[in-house]
């Protein structure tokens, strides 16, 4: 299972989830109107539209949460796998030191240099000035 830690920060709308619910209180509400009267009432349609669109954004980052939390899983599976098959593969080849790295590139350069070379000598030149 995942360590509190771990939860808390890739995932903390599911510690939202564990937390214990209150039982909201059965009673009258308070009374929220004033003495005075106005002549357009403030509308508190807003509040209620802010809510809705803050509930569904919690909903869309929830799912979006739980799908990025596996693809850091399989990220984080094949890193290990990959890491490993590194190691192994380094340590079964031959080992080259600086000095070899630098003695294949010489050679690389001599076979560029070669072919270069052959192909000046099968091209036919041609003296224009008269």
């Amino acid at each position: 299972m995942k360590s509190k830690k771990e939860i808390r920060e890739y995932a903390p709308w599911e510690m939202e989830s564990n937390e214990k619910k209150r039982p909201h209180k059965k009673g009258i509400p308070p009374s929220n109107q004033k003495a005075s009267l106005h002549s357009k009432p403030k509308s508190k349609d807003h509040s209620h539209l802010e809510m809705y669109i803050l509930a569904r954004e919690k909903e869309r980052l929830e799912r979006y949460g739980s799908t990025l939390g596996r693809r850091v899983k399989s990220i984080a599976s094949t890193w290990k796998e990959v890491k490993s098959r590194m190691y192994d593969l380094h340590k079964s080849s031959t080992k080259v030191d600086k000095e070899g790295i630098k003695e294949l590139i010489k050679s690389e350069k001599a076979k560029k240099n070669a072919i270069k070379k052959k192909a000046e000598e099968n091209m036919q030149k041609i003296d224009w000035n008269y």
